[in-house]
C-alpha cells in the first residue's frame, strides 16, 4: 500500500487511497489496484460478478488476497 505509486486512485486519480493518514481504503481483488472510498462505493455496487472489493483495514485478509496486491496501481493502469 505505500509504494508511491499507489498515492493515486486508480480509478478517479484522487490522493486519498494509499496515503499514509488513510488506511482504510479500497482494494480491487480482481484487478489489483487500491481505490479511494468513493470508488470502492461504486465497485461494490457493480456486484461481486464484476469486481470483488474489499476494505484495508476492515476486512480479514488471505494470503491468495494479498498476492494480487503484488503490482501498483501505475502498472495495472498503464496496462488497462
Amino acid at each position: 500500500m505505500k509504494k508511491p505509486e499507489n498515492a493515486l486512485c486508480a480509478d478517479c486519480s484522487s490522493k486519498s487511497p494509499c496515503c499514509i493518514f488513510h488506511d482504510n481504503l479500497g482494494a480491487s481483488l480482481d484487478f489489483g489496484v487500491f481505490v479511494c472510498m468513493n470508488c470502492s462505493g461504486a465497485h461494490r455496487s457493480l456486484g461481486q460478478s464484476v469486481t470483488r472489493i474489499k476494505s484495508t483495514k476492515l476486512d480479514t485478509w488471505n494470503k491468495d488476497w494479498i498476492w494480487h496486491m503484488q503490482l501498483n496501481n501505475k502498472m495495472i493502469n498503464e496496462y488497462y
